[in-house]
């Protein structure tokens, strides 16, 4: 009986298991946001969204924050 109690403590002081998922689950997030901001930069550049001026700067990373409305022929262009 004494063994069992002595297993039972063992078996509840391990840590739980972790899953090969979770890790794999933050590297996707990262991989996402990477790919979302080269695609971003990629669509700014081939839409004439250039860096002159801290106006064009600016619409710049807007552009290439929020390029699926660029795509949708939005002008984000500010004017400063």
């Amino acid at each position: 009986m004494q063994a069992l109690t002595n297993l039972g403590q063992s078996l509840s002081r391990r840590p739980a298991p972790k899953f090969e998922g979770e890790n794999m689950h933050q590297y996707g997030a990262s991989l996402f946001g990477i790919l979302y901001l080269l695609i971003g930069v990629v669509v700014a550049v081939t839409n004439g969204y250039a860096i002159h001026s801290i106006g064009e700067l600016l619409s710049f990373v807007l552009a290439i924050l929020l390029w699926p409305l660029v795509l949708l022929n939005v002008n984000l262009h500010v004017a400063v």
